[in-house]
């Protein structure tokens, strides 16, 4: 079973500073239209709806409720449409 919590992201910028500043507006500005906000959200929730017959998101929600509650780990997981 794949361990959610130790999944790993990486990417490589080199020293271009455009490349980077490029980047970086993808957090500082995004550009979310009105359609695209609402296809974001439904895309969440039926990406919660699929979790739900899922037995490893199951076990994972689980270690998430039993884990230190001061921790990030038990913060966030899936949202429904309601919870945006």
């Amino acid at each position: 079973m794949k361990r959610l919590h130790r999944w790993r992201s990486a990417f490589i910028v080199g020293v271009d500073r455009w490349r980077c500043f490029r980047f970086a507006q993808f957090f500082l500005a995004p550009l979310f239209t009105g359609g695209a906000t609402d296809r974001e959200v439904n895309a969440v929730n039926s990406e919660n709806e699929k979790n739900l017959a899922s037995d490893p998101w199951r076990l994972h929600q689980l270690e998430k409720a039993t884990a230190d509650p001061a921790h990030p780990f038990c913060k966030f997981g899936t949202g429904t449409g309601a919870s945006g």
